[in-house]
């Protein structure tokens, strides 16, 4: 083959090969052909990314020969990660976490742009560029397991000293008194010492409910014995009673006045049969008087001993409730010297733990210690 054919067909080749090469690259990139125009148009990638973490992101480089861009979208989380490829370079990724935010790529040359989403969480984004390709990546879900591990170590750098909680019950049983494990072993035995005093209260004040009602039901007592003796002595006649007596013995004092009037006359008169009989009816009516007289008598007894009974329930009522007074005020007593020694010992424990630790001692710091030892 002639030498000027030989160029040309390697020449016809060489373009062949240019084409293909040409051809292989624009189909990796982000790009598309506007048929109206006649021209390559750059199409967007968007990565999508999973935020997670501390919104630290991560970005890895890759080796591309195109121009691109990418952007992370952090799912869940505050921030995202951001991708960009420089042409013919490697591409750079960053992650940032602000709250509320969004990211976003461009592409150098392809027109490519990313536009990311925001969360509510802390994102981490890796991008890697690949022939001018941007990807975000995360490996997290909706924040929580970045969350999770920095807000442990959050808590364990807040406990501080306090960590020695971690400490199994026969180390904190055998530890030195002064050792840190020995000072929370001392927070814990002032937990339970609060604890106790805290059960203490609760009897006390039960025991005051039980007092007080104790109480009312000594002052209805008292209510219902003075109700029953003024009905004893309404009802059960005792003044009646004491005028059917009086009357009674009246009766029998004129009977015996009569009797005494015939047996004189029958004396004078031996002989004398009306006047005999006269003593004999006198004797008959002064005997009927003293019968009537011990009848009311004995009503009178009656009556007197049922209302005796009602004042007797009353004294008794009454004492009960005095009783039932003198209960209550101790028992109240008995719940103020139980609320005073809780609080003694609830300062007793603070101060336990303020002196085991090394830091501020918050609520939250004090529900981790108890967690660790697995107190309430």
């Amino acid at each position: 083959m002639p030498y000027t054919n030989q160029f040309s067909f390697k020449k016809s080749v060489f373009k062949l090969g240019f084409v293909l090469m040409a051809t292989t690259a624009l189909a990796a990139l982000p790009l598309t052909f506007d048929l109206d125009g006649g021209t390559f148009v750059g199409k967007s990638v968007a990565a999508i990314g999973n935020g997670g973490g501390n919104g630290n992101g991560n970005g890895n480089g890759g080796n591309g020969g195109g121009n691109g861009g990418g952007n992370g979208n952090a799912g869940g989380g505050n921030g995202a990660g951001n991708g960009a490829a420089g042409s013919g370079a490697a591409g750079a990724s960053a992650g940032g976490s602000s709250g509320g935010s969004s990211a976003g790529g461009a592409s150098s040359s392809g027109g490519s742009a990313g536009v990311g989403s925001s969360g509510n969480g802390n994102g981490k984004g890796n991008a890697n560029a690949n022939s001018g390709l941007s990807v975000a990546s995360g490996d997290s879900e909706d924040g929580a397991s970045g969350n999770k591990g920095n807000n442990h170590g959050s808590i364990a750098s807040a406990l501080g000293a306090l960590n020695a909680a971690h400490a199994s019950a026969t180390a904190r049983e055998n530890a030195a008194p002064n050792s840190r494990v020995g000072l929370i072993s001392a927070y814990e035995t002032a937990h339970e010492a609060t604890q106790t005093a805290l059960s203490d209260v609760e009897n006390a004040e039960n025991a005051a409910t039980e007092a007080e009602a104790d109480l009312a039901a000594a002052a209805a007592a008292v209510d219902d014995a003075i109700a029953a003796l003024d009905a004893a002595q309404t009802s059960s006649g005792v003044a009646a009673a004491e005028t059917d007596l009086a009357s009674a013995q009246a009766d029998l004092d004129a009977a015996t006045a009569a009797s005494a009037e015939a047996d004189a006359a029958a004396a004078a008169a031996p002989d004398d049969a009306d006047a005999a009989q006269a003593a004999t009816d006198a004797a008959a009516a002064l005997s009927d008087a003293e019968a009537d007289v011990a009848t009311a008598s004995a009503a009178l007894d009656a009556a007197t001993a049922e209302v005796s009974t009602a004042e007797t329930d009353l004294a008794a009522a009454e004492a009960d409730l005095a009783a039932a007074e003198a209960s209550v005020s101790d028992s109240e007593a008995a719940v103020a010297d139980a609320e005073a020694a809780a609080a003694a010992a609830a300062e007793a424990e603070a101060d336990a733990l303020s002196a085991a630790a090394n830091k501020s001692v918050t609520d939250e710091v004090t529900t981790a210690v108890n967690d660790l030892l697995g107190i309430n």
